[in-house]
Formats: structure tokens, sequence, C-alpha cells
């Protein structure tokens, strides 16, 4: 028999977490689903872990590759799955009991392509509830609904920098044959953005959703090495391969001020990112890359696009010295910005 639900879940090396996070779904109230646990060449024990549970439960699938990345196991997953909807987790977070009997009830109540619920963040210290959605209201969007309310703010809410909708996959369902269309792209070069690659586009195909505002259904974790902002190597490069996807969707097409302000941000992640403490590089030659990365933004005309009348004053002055170049004085106001935070 079909599963209503497809539950993917990329593993990679999350062992200390992983039987805790697939014993949450193998205990949800709701049972018609169906769940792969998809190993990425863990290489500290996860693909054991895996095939344990499969041999457990008829309803759970192992699949073991070499490792490519979450957006990689994602699409496995998606490709093995048979589900009318599909949904993810990550191997280290949890889920509360009843998350997917909600929503689906929901999914089948309202024949919605896309079903969200908000998010509880949590670490060794605290919890905090994080809203799924915050430029939205509770309830039922049909297609005039979001047509005016969601996707004209989705990626961006009007404030500096603030999505309508968080682009993470796992506090949300999708009708299956809206997510195989934007889950099964070849874009192994993608570490960051994979998540909004898949999410955005998926929600403009979709003609009607639901908001569970206030249901803080899926507990995310956060690690300690979270809090410590790592370098990530060919950022500039990972960002235009983002840029080119996001060129070939709906959004580009009716919503092009979204993306001018989503990848200003990009950009303004990708500047910080050059000057991250853990670059080795020269000095002068982190400039030269900052020069290049402002200089490719130019060009596609963000930078000229976004308003920065109402934006906090740090990011005013922030995108004035992107607009007339002067990347010393940047560079000197991160740095001097990263200090105030710390303190």
């Amino acid at each position: 028999m079909q599963p209503f639900l497809s539950i993917i879940v990329p593993v990679y090396n999350c062992k200390k977490y992983l039987r805790q996070c697939v014993e949450s779904i193998k205990n949800q109230t709701f049972t018609n689903f169906e769940l792969i646990l998809v190993d990425d060449g863990s290489t500290d024990g996860c693909g054991e872990i895996c095939d344990s549970f499969a041999a457990e439960d008829y309803r759970i699938k192992a699949i073991h590759q070499p490792n490519g990345g979450a957006w990689a196991a994602r699409n496995t997953g998606v490709r093995a799955s048979s589900g009318q909807y599909v949904g993810f987790a990550d191997g280290d977070d949890t889920l509360e009991p009843d998350m997917y009997k909600i929503m689906a009830l929901c999914a089948m109540e309202h024949d919605c392509d896309v079903v969200m619920c908000d998010i509880l963040s949590e670490s060794e210290s605290s919890e905090t509830v994080m809203s799924g959605a915050p430029a939205l209201r509770e309830g039922y969007y049909s297609l005039s609904d979001m047509e005016t309310s969601v996707f004209p703010k989705m990626m961006y809410s009007g404030q500096f920098f603030d999505f309508g909708i968080v682009p993470m996959l796992w506090n949300k369902i999708f009708r299956r044959s809206i997510i195989v269309r934007h889950c099964q792209k070849n874009v192994p070069r993608i570490k960051i953005g994979e998540d909004a690659a898949c999410v955005y586009p998926s929600i403009t195909d979709c003609s009607c959703m639901y908001y569970l505002k206030s249901m803080a259904l899926y507990r995310y974790r956060r690690h300690d090495s979270q809090t410590t902002v790592r370098y990530s190597e060919n950022l500039p490069e990972q960002i235009s391969e983002l840029y080119n996807l996001f060129q070939h969707s709906k959004i580009a097409e009716k919503y092009p001020e979204q993306l001018d302000y989503y990848f200003a941000y990009m950009t303004k992640i990708s500047i910080s990112n050059e000057l991250n403490p853990e670059n080795k590089i020269p000095y002068s030659e982190k400039l030269k890359t900052i020069r290049g990365i402002i200089k490719s933004s130019k060009e596609r005309g963000i930078i000229g696009k976004i308003s920065i009348k109402s934006m906090p004053l740090v990011h005013k002055i922030y995108f004035t010295l992107v607009r007339l170049g002067f990347v010393r004085c940047l560079a000197v106001l991160i740095r001097l910005t990263k200090k105030l935070q710390q303190h």
C-alpha cells in the first residue's frame, strides 16, 4: 500500500543523536509513512545504525551512498520515495510525537500542497520558539491569497534581513509531485542555501498552503559549534551557482525584487566569509576577492536595485560602502561590528 507520507533523513556522522531522531519518527502517532534513511558516506557507524532500524521496521529503508552533501542525500531520498507527501528531518534533530499526525490531517482536510509549522530551537541550556513564517498569519491560503500575501514576501519580508518564510525543509511537508520537480537538480557545489533552492521554487508551484502558527512541532538542535561561523571555501562560486539556479525559477520571472534582497544578503555573507580569521590567505588577496564579489553583484544589478532607506544604520553604511567600492573601509566596519557583537 502506498504510504501517505515519505520522510527523508540525510545521515552524515551524527551517531550521537541518530537513534533519538529515528525513534522520534518511529513513535509518531501518525503511522502511515515510510522513513528513508540516506547514509551519505558516514564514517562513524551511522550506516550500521540505519541498517539495524531498517531490519526492525518494514516502514524504514536504508540507502548508502558516497558522501555528496545534504542536497545529494535528499535527492536520493526523493527518488526512492513513494508517498503522496514528502517531509524531511535532519539526523540530529527530533520531532514532537504528534507532528506528522497534525500536519497530515491538515493536508487531507484542506487538500494543501504544503503544510508548515513552527520550530523549537533547543540547545543544552535553552529552548526558543522560532516562527516558521514570520510574515504570515495562521491558517489556510488559497492561490489568490498566496499571490497577494505569500509570494511577494516569502524570501524578504520587508525588513533587512528577515525571511517571510524560513528556508528550511524540515518544518514542512510538500505534495510529492511538487517537491520532486525542485529537489532533484544536479547542483553538487551548493553548500549554502540548498534548502532555500528547493523550498522557495516549490512554494511558488503551490496553489494552496496551510500554516500552523504557534505550533512548534519540530525540534531543531543547536550545537555549540554553530555559535561560531566557520570559513567556507569557494563560497562566491557556490552563491553564483545558487543565483543561476534561481534565475530559472518562477521567482525570477514574477518576483525579481525578492531575489535582489536575498542575494544582497548572500553578498553580505560572502564578504564577511572572506574576512573570517580561518581564511589564511594574505589580507591583500582577501580584499581582491571581496572586490570580485562586489563586481559580480553590481553586474547582476543586485546592489543598485535594493533600497537602503529603511535599513538599520549599520546596514545603510555597509551597502553604501559596497556601492562606492570602498573595500578597506568595509573590512574595518565588519571587524568593528564583530567585536561589538562579542561584547
